[in-house]
């Protein structure tokens, strides 16, 4: 277990996907990852499965008013991740 952007990292380097392919971690947030035993890579829910485990916050009652994911920031300050409702 882990928190926030080492979720991001985590979840991004057992993919071996691109960081764009991983949501935002929120604070308490679920990633769920999983491989079968003759493959090397993991995989993860695409971005906007709707209830899959990218990311998945919908147990978190106070998401995006006190509690605000880690969302992976670009050189120029933009997000740079999948899109993600708070950030429209």
């Amino acid at each position: 277990m882990t928190h926030a952007a080492c979720c991001v990292c985590l979840a991004k380097s057992a993919k071996g996907g691109e960081l764009s392919d991983i949501n935002p971690a929120p604070p308490c947030g679920v990633f769920g990852l999983s491989r079968t035993s003759n493959s090397e890579t993991w995989e993860l829910d695409k971005y906007d499965k709707e209830g899959g485990l990218n990311g998945h916050s919908a147990h978190l009652s106070d998401l995006g008013k006190n509690t605000i994911p880690w969302n992976h920031l670009g050189k120029d300050g933009a997000y740079s991740g999948a899109p993600h409702p708070l950030y429209k």
